[in-house]
């Protein structure tokens, strides 16, 4: 008998309050995301899918996980330099083509905003945290032994406040580990 035929004797007896054993529990638990994508991608997400003969959603899951994947494999500098590649692309199309915000679509609904406030002045060139983030962690591999916090401040330039978020924030995604008070590579 075919598993079609064996899906719908089980709902006819389900239908009739009858058990039902559908099988084993499957071992991995999946849980649920839901996302908007625009028409254009949904459609090529269908067309794939025709091609490959599965459904848009396990086309949708595919490549979620291996993108989700191959970000994980990702060294850290590579994510670094991609992450300033994509930075550096954007502020050269703003300055080229100038910077409109997007249309809003929809009325929003909710509290109202709160007028701006005018915010201090601001230096001219602010470093990104990307870029911080590379440098401590080049200073701290280049110190396998260990580093203290004062000497990262010194070869990285960075104010100790923020050399110290940098390496929480280093230690947290597991780059580095901090032994009494010296910060080294894992």
């Amino acid at each position: 008998m075919s598993e079609k035929m064996l899906e719908q004797e089980a709902a006819k007896e389900w239908a009739q309050g009858e058990d039902v054993d559908l099988g084993p529990v499957p071992k991995r638990r999946m849980s649920l995301l839901t996302i908007r994508i625009d028409r254009e991608t949904l459609n090529g997400l269908i067309q794939l899918a025709k091609r490959e003969g599965t459904g848009p959603t396990i086309e949708a899951r595919k490549i979620l996980q291996e993108g989700v994947q191959a970000r994980i494999d990702m060294p850290f500098e590579a994510t670094v330099r991609q992450a300033m590649e994509t930075a550096k692309r954007a502020v050269e199309s703003i300055l080229e083509n100038g910077y409109s915000p997007p249309a809003i679509t929809e009325k929003r609904q909710g509290p109202a905003k709160k007028p701006a406030v005018p915010a201090a002045k601001k230096p001219a060139v602010k470093k990104a945290p990307v870029e911080d983030a590379a440098r401590v962690m080049a200073v701290v591999k280049a110190n396998a032994a260990g580093i203290k916090l004062t000497e990262i401040e010194k070869k990285t330039g960075l104010a100790r406040i923020k050399a110290a978020r940098v390496l929480k924030g280093l230690i947290d995604s597991g780059r580095i580990k901090k032994d009494q008070s010296l910060y080294k590579p894992f």
